[in-house]
Formats: C-alpha cells, sequence, structure tokens
C-alpha cells in the first residue's frame, strides 16, 4: 500500500508536467509542535513536544490562482505522555517521510491558502524516560508504520521566498497496544497525531 500511494502520485505528477503550466520547486524547513489526540484512556495527557522538517517540493502551476504541489518531507514528531504515575517524564519521538499532496489557492497576493492529504511513512520510532537517553523501540514499536491525514496550510510569499503554518489532523490510530488498568478492564487506546508547522522556504523556478 505504502509503494502504490508514492507510485501513484509521481504518475500523476509526471503526467500532468508536460500537459500544463509552469514548474517549480520548493525548499523549505521549520519547526514542528507535535501532540497527539488520546480516547479511551484517559490516564495520559499529553503534551507538544518540539522537532523539525525538512521537505523539497514540485508546484505546477495551473494559473495565477491555484497551484498543486506534493511536498516531500523528513519530519520528526511526537509527544509527551504528560505526569501521570505510569509514565511520568516519558518522551516519544517517531521520525516519517511525509508525502503531502496539496492545492493552493492565491485568495490575495501574496497570501495563500492550501488543503491535502497527509501520508506518512514510519521510519523510526524512539522513547525515553526522565534522565535517560534516547532508546529505539525495536521490537516493541507502539506506533504503527502508516499515517494519513488530513492538512491545511496559510503561506506569504515575498518574492522567492516563503513562510508558512501547516496543521496536520491524523486520522490514523498509531497504536494497536490495548491497555490494562485492572484485572478485569482492558482498554484500547486510540492515538492520533496533530502537528503543527512553522516554516520558511525557498523557491526555485525551473525554465
Amino acid at each position: 500500500m505504502k509503494k502504490l500511494i508514492l507510485i501513484t502520485n509521481l504518475l500523476v505528477f509526471g503526467t500532468l508536467v508536460p500537459i500544463y503550466g509552469q514548474l517549480s520547486f520548493n525548499v523549505s524547513t521549520g519547526l514542528n509542535y507535535s501532540t497527539c489526540k488520546v480516547e479511551n484512556f484517559t490516564s495520559v495527557d499529553p503534551s507538544s513536544r518540539i522537532g523539525y522538517f525538512v521537505g523539497i517540493a514540485p508546484i505546477f502551476k495551473f494559473h495565477d490562482k491555484i497551484q498543486f504541489q506534493v511536498d516531500c518531507q523528513y519530519s520528526l514528531k511526537g509527544y509527551n505522555p504528560g505526569n501521570t504515575i505510569y509514565l511520568e517524564g516519558s518522551e516519544y519521538s517517531y521520525t516519517y517521510l511525509d508525502i503531502i499532496p496539496e492545492l493552493n489557492f492565491y485568495v490575495l497576493q501574496p497570501l495563500s491558502i492550501g488543503i491535502g492529504v497527509n501520508y506518512g511513512i514510519k521510519t523510526d520510532e524512539q522513547f525515553k524516560v526522565e534522565g535517560d537517553s534516547w532508546f529505539k523501540a525495536g521490537d516493541g514499536n507502539t506506533a504503527v508504520d502508516f499515517d494519513y491525514g488530513l492538512t491545511a496550510k496559510l503561506k506569504f510569499d515575498y518574492e522567492n521566498l516563503f513562510v508558512f503554518m501547516r496543521y496536520n489532523w491524523g486520522l490514523q490510530d498509531l497504536t494497536d497496544l490495548n491497555i490494562g488498568l485492572s484485572y478485569v478492564e482492558v482498554v484500547d487506546a486510540d492515538i492520533r497525531n496533530r502537528n503543527l508547522q512553522i516554516g520558511i522556504g525557498y523557491k526555485l523556478k525551473v525554465k
């Protein structure tokens, strides 16, 4: 499924480029303010942690007000479970290869809004408790290998430079863990990514 999604995106973009408009590339980097939404497990009160991302995005310009892009990012996310009796001082870190097809609409030059979807392929998972070093999860992975969600973006252009904010609503339940709270009660925890990106980038034009 992961390979099929990636190949489909590349084929669609490769078909559009020779038919329409102008092509350019955006390179960008910035900060992730990531956390998660937890359901069915009130003992965890997650807070955000700071990560980073770097990305490159082919941009296809239909006309002056509409653009299509596929942002490909290396992105570090995660969350702090909060100071609970079970997880005090612990942190979770997930690294993803994110593919974000997105439509951008220029409502008022140089301001644009974007809507899209996020496909994430997990490449690494680590955790730590307070005072210890980071450990790779290995066979004890708590997050599934694939994530998906919806995105919304606000971007401001200045010549070839731009700044933007993007929010990702994760729709994939990240964990298959069943957490035992007592001898008779087992909770199926539901954890979904939430991520705010603040970034800066540069547009590379292709003639």
